[in-house]
């Protein structure tokens, strides 16, 4: 938690703060338990999947890391196990299907 905050307070100062930035090296060096958050996925996924609690806000925040990445890891665990060792590529898989399911609701309408 102190070197998220720090890591966003010092790129703060720079406008740099962003979530994209702040989350891609955690994702790296741990893929099985951290998560990279890209903003249009997260918020389609928290509204897709209605997931209690969670509201996105620009501004990254442990508190907000710490809720999704829970969320993100117990839905992993309904996966098969094979399909279970990486969160960037289970986000992805995510963001792919939420493409889908938008591009269902056009053709619905």
């Amino acid at each position: 938690m102190f070197g998220f905050e720090l890591m966003s307070d010092l790129l703060s100062e720079y406008r740099l703060a962003k979530w994209p930035l702040i989350t891609v090296c955690p994702i790296y060096y741990r893929p099985s338990v951290e998560v990279f958050i890209k903003p249009t996925t997260v918020k389609g996924v928290i509204g897709y999947f209605e997931l209690e609690g969670l509201k996105y806000s620009p501004n990254p925040t442990y508190g907000f890391y710490k809720a999704y990445r829970e969320q993100i890891n117990l839905m992993k665990k309904e996966l098969d196990i094979s399909l279970q060792f990486d969160n960037a590529a289970f986000c992805g898989f995510l963001m792919m299907s939420l493409e889908n399911s938008a591009d269902s609701e056009k053709t619905d309408a």
